[in-house]
């Protein structure tokens, strides 16, 4: 019975993760302060504002997905980039088959370099840390537990790595990843 319950929780968890991942829109931020807009705009530290996930509702319609919780703070030098995640994302999901449900909270850092020539950035991540604990309710199925932010495959929406194209303008910053952009203001 562990056995099937440690497959339940695997297969939901990849199956969440995975459209997560493949689905964010921006990630809209707000300024952070501590001299963002010196140099070619992108050093500086950027809030997260709001998660638009829209491309998930309409690969699955009945899907919901939220974030919540103190945020996201993206810090930025001239060479490096941080990455200070403590959020939750609460989900929900009506099929004819039943529903699912539950909420992931991350809390991790993650850190490593880029280089601009705007505007296009490239971004290597060089360390990742944190957990992600969740608590799903699955189809009549009830899973809690605590993964490791590198295992967890929300890796991906913390630590960069690849190319972006970056945006920059009075009302805050766009990155956007092959498959998904971030909104950051001052």
């Amino acid at each position: 019975m562990a056995r099937i319950r440690k497959l339940g929780i695997s297969i939901t968890m990849v199956a969440a993760v995975a459209l997560l991942a493949a689905g964010c829109q921006p990630l809209n931020f707000t300024p952070g302060g501590g001299g963002a807009g010196t140099g070619p705009c992108l050093p500086g530290t950027w809030n997260l504002d709001s998660m638009h996930i829209g491309a998930l509702a309409t690969a699955l319609p009945g899907l919901s997905i939220t974030a919540a919780g103190p945020g996201l703070t993206l810090t930025l030098t001239d060479t490096t980039w941080s990455v200070h995640a403590d959020q939750t994302l609460t989900g929900s999901l009506t099929t004819p088959g039943g529903t699912a449900s539950g909420t992931v909270h991350v809390t991790g850092d993650a850190s490593g370099t880029y280089t601009a020539t705007l505007p296009s950035v490239s971004f290597k991540v060089t360390s990742i840390s944190g957990s992600a604990a969740y608590d799903v309710t699955a189809f009549g199925n009830h899973y809690t537990g605590t993964l490791s932010l590198p295992s967890s495959g929300l890796q991906k929406l913390y630590g960069f790595t690849g190319s972006a194209t970056a945006t920059c303008g009075a009302t805050g910053l766009v990155l956007g990843f092959p498959s998904f952009s971030m909104h950051a203001h001052h």
